[in-house]
């Protein structure tokens, strides 16, 4: 009864989370360093945390197309709980409309409008 227990509480579950990054460009690929550094270092101070976050990284291709195709692919396919990005203001205008309709919050850290 103890191993039964102790596997459930050290099952882990995953939370699908998209990264929508240009990842042909300088800016993206910190970008994405960066959100896997913070996962990194977050789970090793808080090794506790049952839940983990799976990343699943598209490509924007720096244009407004491009990511609202990842995201549509990471919204259909993948089924994910959130998406991360993308890093225009054009592009997540668009993209957080997509996520509206498929009840998706979308974090972008680098719009510079109000959205």
């Amino acid at each position: 009864m103890a191993a039964a227990a102790a596997a459930v509480e050290n099952t882990k579950i995953p939370v699908n989370v998209g990264v929508v990054v240009d990842l042909d460009a300088p800016s993206g690929k910190t970008y994405l360093s960066c959100i896997k550094m913070a996962l990194q270092d977050f789970y090793a101070s808080h090794a506790h945390f049952n839940t983990r976050l799976v990343l699943h990284t598209r490509n924007s291709n720096q244009t407004v197309v491009g990511a609202a195709a990842a995201a549509l692919d990471l919204i259909k396919n993948v089924e994910v709980q959130a998406i991360l990005g993308p890093e225009t203001s054009m592009q997540a205008s668009f993209v957080v409309n997509l996520g509206d309709e498929a009840h998706v919050p979308i974090v972008s850290f680098s719009a510079s409008v109000p959205l």
